[in-house]
């Protein structure tokens, strides 16, 4: 079940797997996506609050840096439920690891505080009309809508 899971992770998304050869694009999603894979099987092969603790942060840390970790979730929730289904952990820890899975999303913080120090460079003022100090704007930056016409600009395979 677990390399079951684990193969599934890694595959989770043929497009982003493609552009894994784009080494500047797509290396730090690579890492990410293989220690999540890693915490994985630590946690099948040792359950334990702290393993599923480690696996929540390693989580919450990747969908800071792409938005397409967040296919992972649904894995790694079968995962944790079928890996942990006779493992008593109690309730606190369940809620710590949900915890420890949003608070590297504080990251995003920073993005209109930024915004609103006036800097000269700017790439969001000089070429697109949103506001980063909003919650519109916010939602705007994190969900990658700049990058919705470029979303599939490259086949997945070259010629």
């Amino acid at each position: 079940m677990e390399f079951g899971l684990g193969g599934a992770n890694f595959g989770y998304d043929a497009f982003v797997l493609a552009e894994f050869c784009y080494n500047r694009v797509y290396t730090l999603a690579a890492f990410f996506t293989s220690l999540i894979i890693l915490q994985s099987i630590t946690l099948s092969q040792n359950p334990s609050a702290s393993n599923l603790i480690k696996l929540s942060f390693c989580f919450g840390l990747s969908l800071t840096h792409h938005l397409s970790s967040i296919l992972l979730g649904p894995w790694l929730l079968l995962l944790i439920l079928w890996t942990l289904r006779n493992q008593r952990i109690k309730l606190q820890f369940w809620f710590i690891s949900i915890i420890v899975a949003l608070l590297p999303l504080g990251i995003y913080l920073y993005l209109p505080i930024r915004f609103l120090s006036n800097t000269s460079i700017n790439y969001v003022i000089n070429y697109f009309d949103a506001n980063l100090a909003s919650l519109k704007g916010l939602y705007w930056m994190i969900s990658g809508k700049m990058f919705g016409p470029e979303m599939f600009g490259r086949p997945l395979l070259e010629d």
